[in-house]
């Protein structure tokens, strides 16, 4: 839209009658002497028509009438009124109040608007890189990532940069896992992380983009239900050749853990029950014949996650509450020591509207729960003791499938270990579609009432 200069200062017309004041002239009639017409210039003291002939007056570039040259501001040779000029807002600068190129976007404190129409010297006004307007020193702006001042309706073309915060251009955006960076940003990220994948033991806070493992006639959905596990190995050495030695598969990458002595974490890609199934567990024996430990420390653990998106809220209500009532059972079943369990796997014992609340909110009060319900997108069992036993391993997570199989076909009051020893005779090679693996798990669930516990 182009600019308007307020109508005050736009420059009264001559009128048919020429210079002298015809009828068509607007200037005002002075007390001097009869007007030359209906709206002339008067010819007496005091009027504003075109310059008399009176010896010390000049005439106005702009508005052609007589004023004294004292009063005069050269504008290019030609002399200026002072009716027909104007001051910057901000210093005492003169320019011609008729020159469209002096009248900027300002910010009006009267009406609270950025709209107003105000003279500024070119020294207190910006010009907007992205759309070539200029704006007034005062109005609401920002700069670029390149240090050039934008306006702020510009800004709908601009974003942050999600790690600098600095604002780009849409068209210099460099995005990277959903996220938008500046072009150094970017340049430094994806560096960090290719020489962070050549590692073969990351830092702690290490998470790749998650790879969804399946068999081949298996189906990716947004429920299907995946597991991920989290093995930690001690003793042997917090060195690459360890991990060599492992000769991991790609559905694995192994991190630093501080709360080891002198090993690390080995961690999975999310995985389905039919996956592990058919999974090469061979690197178990391979890192004990390196003097690896996992079951015989004090140090280690396997945690368990699965997705959440598989379980309802109701679900996941009594897996709590199943850990909850059979605590001595869940004991037996991690195979670890109860002062080791309570410290690193503690069971909630809230009551059940409180563990829902959590459950809704994934407001886990602690991390180190036998159920942790914080991540956002998974189910962490804590549970297990450590091991490089992969028929151990298998068998905690035939557990934890079972487990999850059990309370989706069985109700609140059911949650107890005898229920689920019931369930499990019942449908445990359907469920873990191996027979080998159910009857060992039955065994191993079996022998707690073997032991005299009830």
């Amino acid at each position: 839209m182009p600019l308007q200069i307020p109508s005050q200062l736009v420059p009264p017309p001559s009128g048919p009658g020429g210079p002298a004041g015809g009828p068509g002239d607007l200037a005002p009639s002075g007390p001097g002497g009869p007007a030359g017409g209906a709206l002339g210039p008067p010819n007496g003291p005091g009027g504003f028509g075109p310059p008399p002939t009176v010896d010390g007056l000049i005439p106005c570039a702009d508005c052609g009438r007589s004023f004294n040259p004292g009063d005069s501001i050269v504008f290019a040779g030609e002399h200026v009124c002072p009716n027909c000029r104007i001051s910057c807002e901000t210093c005492s600068a003169h320019f011609r109040a008729f020159d469209s190129t002096s009248y900027v976007r300002a910010y009006d404190s009267y009406r609270r608007t950025n709209r107003q129409l105000l003279p500024y010297c070119e020294i207190h006004t910006f010009v907007c890189a992205d759309c070539n307007t200029r704006f007034a020193d005062d109005m609401t702006s920002y700069y670029n990532s390149h240090n050039e001042r934008i306006c702020q309706d510009c800004t709908d073309n601009y974003t942050n940069c999600e790690e600098c915060g600095n604002i780009i251009h849409q068209n210099d955006v460099y995005s990277y896992r959903c996220n938008a960076f500046c072009s150094s940003c970017y340049d430094e990220i994806v560096c960090e992380e290719e020489n962070e994948n050549i590692r073969l033991i990351h830092d702690y806070d290490y998470k790749p983009e998650s790879e969804f493992h399946v068999v081949d006639c298996e189906e990716k959905h947004e429920d299907t239900l995946y597991f991920g596990i989290e093995l930690e190995v001690d003793y042997g050495g917090e060195t690459d050749e360890g991990v060599e030695t492992a000769n991991l598969s790609e559905l694995y990458y192994c991190k630093h853990d501080g709360s080891l002595d002198n090993g690390f974490e080995i961690v999975s890609h999310p995985a389905t029950w039919r996956y592990w199934l058919a999974a090469d567990l061979t690197w178990m024996k391979r890192l004990k014949s390196a003097d690896y430990k996992s079951y015989n420390t004090k140090t280690c653990g396997m945690h368990i996650h699965v997705s959440r998106k598989a379980l309802s809220e109701l679900d996941i209500l009594k897996l709590v509450e199943f850990f909850k009532r059979n605590q001595a059972f869940i004991i037996y079943m991690s195979r670890r020591l109860p002062s080791l369990l309570r410290q690193w796997a503690q069971v909630d014992e809230s009551c059940r509207t409180n563990i829902l609340r959590k459950i809704k909110r994934k407001l886990g009060d602690d991390r180190y729960r036998a159920i942790n319900i914080r991540p956002t997108t998974t189910i962490e069992f804590r549970i297990f003791r450590g091991t490089l036993d992969a028929q151990a391993f298998l068998r905690n997570l035939a557990f934890i499938r079972s487990l999850i199989a059990f309370v989706k076909r069985s109700k609140l009051p059911q949650m107890t270990h005898a229920d689920y020893l019931r369930y499990l005779r019942s449908h445990a090679n359907q469920v873990l579609e191996n027979e080998q693996i159910a009857l060992q798990l039955i065994a191993w669930v079996t022998g707690f009432n073997e032991r005299g516990n009830h």
